[in-house]
């Protein structure tokens, strides 16, 4: 299921050089109750594979709206087995859809590389690549959230 707000909303941040995981997290934290301005402020170090190529800034935006959504403040091991359930869903469906997590996989480079960077960006595979992990992070956390009566 597909919300033209949040994705809307989730491309206009990127296109203003928001990072993936702020694109998403802040696109969709207010209609969860965490203020736009907060929500990116703790997804600034997530993205570009939270600074290291690891785990795709946007997945990890989706993973954080998830735990806003969805997660615990109250332990019991029957929450955080839930939670820990939830959010391999979260990654199972990305895995589907994009074929890897890690952002070096998704873009085929190193992105802590400068110059690797660079010509990937000269070459329009940023342009292309993250907008696409951007679209598909909020289309999958929000038909979760749907299929939770959450949103």
């Amino acid at each position: 299921m597909k919300d033209i707000r949040f994705h809307d909303r989730a491309l206009e941040l990127f296109a203003e050089g928001y990072s993936c995981s702020q694109s998403v997290f802040a696109a969709m934290s207010p209609a969860l109750g965490l203020d736009a301005r907060m929500a990116l402020k703790i997804a600034s170090t997530f993205g570009g594979g939270m600074g290291l190529g690891s785990t795709c800034g946007a997945l990890t935006g989706a993973m954080m709206v998830l735990g806003l959504a969805a997660g615990f403040s109250e332990y019991s091991p029957e929450a955080k087995d839930a939670t820990g359930d939830l959010n391999r869903d979260l990654v199972w469906r990305w895995q589907q859809r994009m074929g890897a997590i890690d952002c070096r996989d998704i873009l085929q480079i190193d992105p802590t590389d400068k110059a690797q960077k660079q010509a990937a960006r000269d070459a329009g595979v940023l342009a292309e690549r993250c907008p696409n992990c951007v679209q598909a992070a909020v289309e999958i956390v929000h038909e979760m959230l749907h299929e939770l009566d959450i949103l």
